[in-house]
């Protein structure tokens, strides 16, 4: 109960429920049904993604480590790519 709590009061559960709501939402239903069910289900949801990012990070951690050197240099091209279209664009 106590780390439910916990990530009910995690501020990217709060931020993801105030996006979703902004801007999934409210455009385009009003219904009490509909904001209710979904103020529902969206701390559950929260938690479940941060556990699924948990999960997925374990194993890329094992496949980065082996590879260690490609992914530096595909990381660092990209960090470039990224730079340069943002001082051009």
């Amino acid at each position: 109960m106590f780390g439910f709590l916990i990530q009910a009061t995690n501020v990217k559960v709060i931020i993801f429920c105030i996006t979703v709501f902004t801007g999934y939402m409210l455009p385009y239903r009003r219904d009490f049904i509909s904001l209710f069910l979904v103020g529902i289900i969206l701390p559950f949801i929260g938690p479940v993604c941060n556990l699924v990012w948990l999960f997925t990070g374990a194993k890329m951690q094992k496949f980065f480590e082996s590879h260690k050197k490609t992914i530096n240099i595909i990381m660092s091209g990209s960090l470039i790519f990224c730079a340069i279209s943002m001082i051009l664009l």
